[in-house]
C-alpha cells in the first residue's frame, strides 16, 4: 500500500509539473491513499546469493525465521561451497497478486491479440 501511494503521488507531481494533470491521476492518488493495508499470505526467510550488482537469487528453501537462513549459510560455508560468493538473508513476503492495467499500453495489447487471431493462435 505504501509504495502504491508513493508511486501515485509521484505521478501526480510529475503530471502537474508537465501541465498534464488529469482526473484519472487524482482518482488513482485518492484510491491509493484510502486503500486498506494488505496482509501478506506468508512471510519466509531465504538465503540469497548476491550477484555482482547486489541483486539477490534465492538459493535455499524457505525458513520460518532469519536464523534458518543463517544456519543454511553456515552449512554452505562449512562444506566449502560458498567460497568467493556473497550472501544475504532475504525476508520474502508473499501477497496475492492482483492484475492492474494502469499504465499498460492497451493499444499494443490489442494489436498483439489481433495478430494472434489472424495467425490462428488461441
Amino acid at each position: 500500500m505504501q509504495q502504491n501511494l508513493i508511486d501515485a503521488a509521484r505521478a501526480v507531481i510529475a503530471a502537474d509539473r508537465d501541465g498534464e494533470l488529469t482526473d484519472e491521476l487524482i482518482t488513482a492518488l485518492e484510491a491509493a491513499a484510502n486503500a486498506e493495508p494488505v496482509d501478506p499470505i506468508s512471510t519466509q526467510w531465504w538465503l540469497a546469493e548476491l550477484d555482482q550488482y547486489g541483486s539477490p537469487k534465492l538459493v535455499d528453501g524457505d525458513h520460518a525465521d532469519m536464523a534458518g537462513a543463517n544456519r543454511a549459510l553456515y552449512l554452505i560455508n562449512a562444506l566449502g561451497l560458498g567460497a568467493g560468493r556473497k550472501y544475504a538473508a532475504a525476508k520474502v513476503q508473499l501477497f496475492e497478486a492482483v492484475p492492474d492495467g494502469r499504465g499498460v499500453n492497451q493499444g499494443a495489447i490489442k494489436q498483439i491479440n489481433r495478430t494472434r487471431l489472424e495467425r490462428g493462435h488461441d
